[in-house]
C-alpha cells in the first residue's frame, strides 16, 4: 500500500515537473514579443467601495454571459472628460473580472505605455499566462519566430497574437483598455488601432473589449459612425449629478474623516459636502484637494488649505476648475521667485521628458549634472512637496510620474499653466546633456568586471547582479536613451542650431567612450539601440558626421 502511494507521488512529481519545464520553454519561445511593464491595471486604482455602483452595474450586466448586449455589442466604450473617474472604473472592472482576461492602461509620457504597437503583444503575453490553451496556440503560431513577434503592423499583430490563438477557445475573454486617447504620438498608428478596434469582422466572436477614453473627436467619430451597432457607448455625463456628488462626498469623507490619522481639526461633514459641491463632478479635483488638506504645505493648517481651496474653487467654470486647482497648489508650494521657478521647471523637465519612468535616485543623479556645483539643492528638494500631484516623490523605489494626465497636460500648455509651464523640448535637451555627461564620467572598460570576454552574456549566471552593482539606473538610462532625446529635441528629427555644449560633449564621447558604450549596451541587452542611435547622430549632426564615422 505504502509503495503504491509512494509510486503515485513520484509519478505526480514527474508529471508536474514536466509541465513546469514545458511552460518555461513556451514562455521562453515568446521572449521577443514586446511587453509593456506596469501596463496592467491593479487594485490600487479601483473605485472606493460603495461608489460608482450605477455604471459598474451597467458594465457588469454587459459582461455577463447571459446578457444580450455582450454578444450583440462586444465593445463597450466609456467616455468623458478628464478627471471624471474613468480610470478608476476601468481598474475596478479589471480587478472584479480578472478571471475573464487582462488589461492595458495607456499612459501619455511613458514611452512603452503610449505606443500602440505594444498593446496586442502585451495583451497576448498576459493571456498566455492566464490561459493554457491560448498560450499553446500562441506558441504554435509565433513561438521562436522573431520576425512575427516583432511585427510592426497592427493588423498582423492582432491576427497573429490575438485572433488566431483564440480560434480554439470558446469561453468569453475580456480585455480592459484604459485611456485609449493617450495612445500614440504617431497619428497613423493611432488611427489604425482605432479602426481595428471598431471593425466588427476583425474581432473573434468571444472577445469583449471594455474601453475608456476622453471624448476626443477621432475616437467618437470611429466608435459612433455608421455600421457601429456592435459598439455600446456610455457617457460619464449620463451618470446623474446627484449620484456623482454623493460618490464624491463619500470619497472625501472617507479620506478626510473616516480614514485620516491623525484626525484633522476643524474638518467636518459640512466641509466634505462643500468640497463635493465645488468639485463639480471631478474626482481628480477631489483627490488633489484631499491630499492638500490632509497633508498641508509647511506652515499651513488643514483648515487654511480647505478655506483657500473653497475660495479659489467657488464660482469657477467647470472647464477651468482643475487648472485653478493646480495653480493654487503650486502657488502655495513655490514662491513667486525667479530662481525657485527655474529650479521647479528644470526638475519637472527631467521628470516629464524622461522616456521611461524614473524613480527619485536616478532623477536626482541626472539633474545633478544640470545645475551649478555651488547650488545648494537637489531635485528631491523640489519634488518632496508634490505628493498630491506626482507619484514616487518620497519613495526611491516608485517611478515619479504625474498621478493624473490632466496635470501633465496642464504643465505642458503655457496658456494654462503660465509661469509654471514646462518646456518639453528644453527638457529633452537637458536630458541629452545630462546623459552625455554621465556617460563621459562613468563609462569604463569592462564595466561589469567580467572574468572573461569570451563568455556569452546568457552564460554569466550573476550578470543581473553585476549590472545592478556596476551600472546604476541613471547610467543605464543615459546609455539607452541619449540619442532619442537628441532626436526629440531637434525639430522634426533635424537640428537647425546645435548647442555648443552638446557638440563639445559628443566629439570626445565618440572618440573615447564609444566602445565602452557598446559594451554597456551589450550587457544591458540593448545592442540594437546602437544602430538607431548612430543613425540619429549621423542625421542630426551632419557637420560632425565625419568625426562619428572615423570613430
Amino acid at each position: 500500500m505504502f509503495a503504491s502511494l509512494q509510486q503515485d507521488f513520484h509519478d505526480a512529481i514527474r508529471i508536474d515537473t514536466h509541465h513546469i519545464v514545458e511552460q518555461m520553454a513556451e514562455y521562453a519561445s515568446l521572449g521577443d514579443m514586446p511587453h509593456a511593464k506596469g501596463a496592467s491595471l491593479n487594485v490600487e486604482g479601483i473605485c472606493l467601495k460603495g461608489t460608482r455602483k450605477g455604471i459598474l452595474g451597467v458594465v457588469s450586466d454587459w459582461i455577463s454571459p447571459g446578457s444580450k448586449l455582450s454578444g450583440r455589442q462586444p465593445i463597450l466604450l466609456l467616455t468623458g472628460e478628464a478627471g471624471t473617474g474613468k480610470s478608476a472604473i476601468a481598474c475596478s472592472v479589471a480587478v472584479d473580472f480578472a478571471a475573464l482576461g487582462c488589461s492595458f492602461g495607456f499612459k501619455r509620457g511613458i514611452q512603452e505605455r503610449c505606443n500602440p504597437l505594444n498593446l496586442f503583444p502585451t495583451i497576448a503575453r498576459d493571456l498566455a499566462h492566464f490561459d493554457d490553451s491560448f498560450r499553446r496556440a500562441l506558441c504554435a503560431g509565433v513561438g521562436n519566430d522573431i520576425v512575427r513577434q516583432t511585427e510592426t503592423s497592427l493588423e498582423s499583430q492582432f491576427q497573429n497574437f490575438i485572433k488566431n490563438p483564440m480560434a480554439g477557445i470558446s469561453r468569453p475573454i475580456l480585455v480592459v483598455i484604459d485611456a485609449l486617447d493617450e495612445c500614440g504620438d504617431n497619428d497613423k498608428q493611432r488611427d489604425a488601432l482605432i479602426k481595428l478596434l471598431t471593425t466588427p469582422d476583425k474581432l473573434p466572436p468571444n472577445l469583449r473589449f471594455f474601453i475608456t477614453s476622453r471624448s476626443e473627436d477621432d475616437i467618437l467619430c470611429h466608435f459612433k459612425g455608421a455600421n457601429k451597432d456592435h459598439i455600446l457607448v456610455k457617457y460619464m455625463s449620463e451618470i446623474s449629478s446627484q449620484s456623482t456628488s454623493a460618490d464624491i462626498s463619500l470619497y472625501i469623507r472617507t479620506r478626510l474623516i473616516d480614514d485620516c490619522q491623525p484626525k484633522l481639526k476643524d474638518i467636518d461633514d459640512l466641509c466634505c459636502q462643500t468640497l463635493a459641491r465645488i468639485s463639480q463632478g471631478l474626482f481628480q479635483w477631489a483627490f488633489v484637494a484631499c491630499q492638500q488638506i490632509a497633508r498641508p504645505p509647511r506652515g499651513r493648517t488643514s483648515r487654511e488649505r480647505y478655506d483657500k481651496l473653497v475660495q479659489s474653487g467657488a464660482d469657477l467654470r467647470h472647464d477651468s476648475l482643475l487648472d485653478y486647482l493646480y495653480t493654487d497648489v503650486l502657488c502655495a508650494l513655490f514662491e513667486d521667485d525667479e530662481e525657485v521657478m527655474n529650479r521647479f521647471k528644470s526638475v519637472l523637465g527631467v521628470v516629464l521628458s524622461s522616456l521611461e519612468p524614473l524613480s527619485l535616485t536616478p532623477v536626482k543623479a541626472l539633474h545633478e549634472t544640470l545645475k551649478q556645483s555651488d547650488e545648494p539643492y537637489d531635485a528631491g528638494d523640489i519634488l518632496r512637496y508634490l505628493g498630491s500631484l506626482l507619484s514616487g516623490v518620497t519613495d526611491t523605489n516608485i517611478p515619479i510620474r504625474p498621478l493624473h494626465t490632466s496635470f501633465l497636460d496642464f504643465l505642458t500648455d503655457p496658456e494654462r499653466s503660465k509661469r509654471f509651464s514646462v518646456d518639453m523640448t528644453q527638457g529633452h535637451n537637458n536630458l541629452l546633456l545630462a546623459s552625455l555627461r554621465i556617460m563621459k564620467r562613468d563609462l569604463a572598460f569592462n564595466i561589469c568586471k567580467l572574468e572573461s570576454s569570451y563568455v556569452m552574456n546568457e552564460d554569466i549566471l550573476d550578470l543581473p547582479k553585476r549590472i545592478r552593482d556596476y551600472i546604476p539606473e541613471h547610467l543605464s538610462y543615459s546609455c539607452r536613451f541619449w540619442a532619442r532625446h537628441l532626436d526629440v529635441a531637434s525639430t522634426n528629427g533635424m537640428s537647425v542650431e546645435i548647442s555648443r555644449q552638446t557638440r563639445d560633449l559628443l566629439e570626445p564621447f565618440m572618440n573615447e567612450k564609444l566602445l565602452f558604450w557598446l559594451e554597456a549596451l551589450s550587457v544591458l541587452g540593448g545592442v540594437t539601440l546602437a544602430f538607431q542611435a548612430l543613425a540619429i547622430v549621423a542625421r542630426v549632426f551632419k557637420s560632425v558626421s565625419t568625426v562619428f564615422l572615423e570613430s
